[in-house]
C-alpha cells in the first residue's frame, strides 16, 4: 500500500534528487551515489517513480483563465484534468474567471490549448444549436405561410446547405414533438 508523504519527506526527496543529480557543492561523487540509493529507497517506499519528483515538486504559480457559461467551465476542467493527468483540482471561482494553481509547464500547455478548444467548442455548439432548432422546428411542424413565387426561386443547394440539411433530417426523428393541448377559452384561443 502507498503511504501519503509527508511534507518533510517530499523536501527531501527533492534534495536527494537533486544531490544525486548534480552532487552537492563539494561532494564527491560517492556522495552522489549514496544519495541516489537513499533516493531509490524513498520513492520505492512510497510508490514513486523519478518522474514523478519532476511533476509534482515543481513550484506552482497561479494564474486566471476566462470562460463562459457553465460548459465553457467543465471544458476547461476537463483541459486540466488531461494536463495534469490527475483526478482532484483545487481552484478558486468567480463569475467567469478561474484561478489554477499549476507548474509553468502546465500553465503554458493550457495557454497554448484553451483558446483553440474553446473557439472549436463555441462553434460546435452553435452549429448543434441551430441544427437543434431547426430540427425542433420540422419535429413539431412549426411553418409559415409559403410566400408567392416561393416555389419559382429554387436554386441548387450548396454542399454546406445538403451537409447542414442532412444533420437536420437525421435529429428530427431523435426530437420527441412538443405535446401541446389545445385550450379553448371563450371561444378563443
Amino acid at each position: 500500500m502507498v503511504q501519503p508523504i509527508p511534507g518533510n519527506v517530499k523536501k527531501r526527496l527533492l534534495s536527494l534528487y537533486e544531490m544525486s543529480k548534480r552532487g552537492a557543492k563539494g561532494s564527491s561523487e560517492s556522495e552522489s551515489e549514496l544519495a541516489l540509493r537513499f533516493l531509490n529507497n524513498l520513492l520505492k517506499r512510497y510508490g514513486l517513480s523519478v518522474d514523478d519528483l519532476t511533476d509534482d515538486f515543481q513550484p506552482t504559480v497561479a494564474r486566471e483563465y476566462k470562460f463562459t457559461g457553465k460548459y465553457q467551465l467543465k471544458l476547461l476542467l476537463q483541459l486540466v484534468f488531461h494536463i495534469t493527468q490527475k483526478d482532484e483540482l483545487l481552484y478558486t471561482k468567480r463569475r467567469g474567471v478561474i484561478g489554477l494553481k499549476l507548474t509553468k509547464l502546465q500553465h503554458a500547455q493550457l495557454e497554448s490549448l484553451w483558446p483553440l478548444y474553446r473557439r472549436d467548442f463555441k462553434k460546435y455548439l452553435t452549429e448543434q444549436i441551430e441544427v437543434s432548432l431547426k430540427a425542433f422546428i420540422h419535429a413539431n411542424k412549426l411553418y409559415g405561410a409559403p410566400e408567392e413565387g416561393e416555389a419559382e426561386d429554387i436554386k441548387p443547394l450548396t454542399k454546406e446547405k445538403r451537409r447542414f440539411l442532412r444533420r437536420v433530417c437525421s435529429m428530427i426523428n431523435d426530437i420527441e414533438p412538443t405535446v401541446v393541448h389545445k385550450q379553448i377559452n371563450g371561444g378563443s384561443m
